[in-house]
């Protein structure tokens, strides 16, 4: 039935590992659409339109809310509220002005998917080959199913907050019949009211515009990241694809059975260097396009852990509503920058191993049982161009592997349990 199931798709054509994907994030316009209807354009550019105003005007107004900050527990709230909108808007509004960087990584990553056809002569109507890119296919569109629900559900809760607690707030000035006391309006981030909130539906208008800029935000934080790690998804693809033909022993059975197998095998090599190299461009075209915003990402994340272990630190447990609110917020911020951390980490670890692993499938591609000169010289040549190591980095200073994971998050807790003894003393 699987085979079945694979042989129904044009899986010779690379768009249909990338059809889903793609059709949710060009409507956000962050990656290219071929098959656009004019409603679907006029829908998507009001959309864009739309949100990213109010996430540009209300980031205009936290950042002008700085000028009331007096103590250090506010800078630590207002900073991370500030940070994850402007990461949000940033995101998409690079991605909007990348597109032609991001369709060179995608023209880049087609023409590895044709050669990917020629290395393995076993592979019988390219199963095993299929197999394996729709591993990847499936990985990519389940973890923008999750991630697009964990900040569909975190901006959701961030923005209702103030209204969970300012109703229980107002039912305690009612129920005390305390009406000489303002009931009272909060907003899901703090800003620098540009009005006078001396009627409902001001108060209405600004929250609602505030909330739009939190949806717009992570809209466009999560749409970059699924992008990314797609990217980087199919990329480790290819090169287990590879590392798997090199060190293949029924493909070597089959090329020894053949009339002339030297011929055969160094046909085989060569086509697995041409595919490596492939890889390596498909490698160096996204790191022109992701390195900048992962380096924004990165100094966010490190700025937010910062903060919010400060934050953490000064928190006092209270059964009070005015305590378990922020709780809330604080873990939901913290356990999003963990996993949206951990992810790139983790595939970036997954390319650096993958790729160091091609040097030793050459050598272990069994070429001693048909030893000849030029095949000593392609195998030296592919062993020596597999050296440099696929590093994913986030500008000049980081490097994003599972090391750099473990220091982050290592410093967060030190600066918690540090912040909390000095705020007890």
């Amino acid at each position: 039935m699987k085979n079945k199931n694979i042989k129904n798709q044009n899986l010779y054509d690379f768009n249909s590992y990338t059809i889903k994907l793609f059709n949710v994030l060009s409507f956000f316009r962050i990656s290219p659409s071929n098959n656009t209807t004019f409603f679907k354009k006029a829908c998507s550019t009001c959309f864009l339109i739309y949100f990213l105003t109010f996430g540009l005007s209300i980031l205009t107004l936290e950042i002008i809310k700085f000028k009331d900050i007096d103590d250090l527990d506010s800078l630590s709230s207002i900073i991370p509220e500030t940070c994850f909108t402007a990461l949000g808007v940033f995101k998409w509004f690079y991605c909007i002005l990348n597109i032609d960087k991001l369709k060179k990584v995608l023209k880049a990553l087609e023409t590895c998917h044709k050669l990917g056809y020629k290395i393995n002569d076993k592979d019988k109507e390219y199963k095993i080959y299929h197999g394996i890119m729709l591993k990847a296919k499936k990985s990519s569109e389940l973890f923008m199913i999750l991630w697009y629900i964990f900040v569909v559900v975190g901006v959701s809760q961030w923005s209702t907050n103030p209204i969970i607690k300012d109703y229980y707030k107002n039912l305690y000035i009612h129920k005390n019949n305390d009406y000489n006391i303002s009931l009272s309006r909060s907003y899901p981030v703090e800003i620098y009211l540009p009005i006078e909130v001396n009627s409902f539906k001001r108060y209405v208008m600004l929250y609602i515009c505030n909330a739009c800029a939190i949806v717009g935000a992570g809209i466009g934080m999560n749409s970059c990241d699924i992008l990314c790690v797609f990217i980087m998804i199919f990329i480790s693809a290819h090169l287990k694809y590879l590392n798997d033909c090199l060190i293949d022993i029924k493909d070597l059975k089959l090329i020894m059975s053949s009339n002339n197998p030297y011929d055969e095998f160094k046909k085989k090599l060569k086509n697995c260097i041409i595919y490596h190299q492939q890889i390596l461009e498909v490698y160096r075209v996204y790191e022109d396009y992701s390195t900048r915003v992962l380096f924004v990402q990165c100094i966010e994340n490190t700025v937010g852990l910062c903060l919010l272990s400060l934050r953490a630190s000064t928190m006092k447990y209270s059964p009070s509503i005015d305590f378990w609110m922020p709780f809330t917020s604080l873990l939901e911020y913290s356990i999003g920058i963990a996993i949206e951390l951990s992810v790139f980490c983790y595939f970036g670890t997954q390319l650096e191993e993958l790729g160091l692993k091609v040097g030793d499938s050459f050598f272990s591609s069994y070429w001693e049982r048909l030893p000849q000169l030029d095949t000593q010289k392609i195998l030296l040549f592919g062993i020596i161009n597999a050296q440099k190591p696929i590093l994913i980095t986030g500008g000049p200073f980081y490097i994003l592997n599972l090391p750099t994971f473990k220091t982050l998050i290592y410093m967060s807790i030190s600066n918690a349990v540090v912040l909390r003894q000095l705020a007890e003393d």
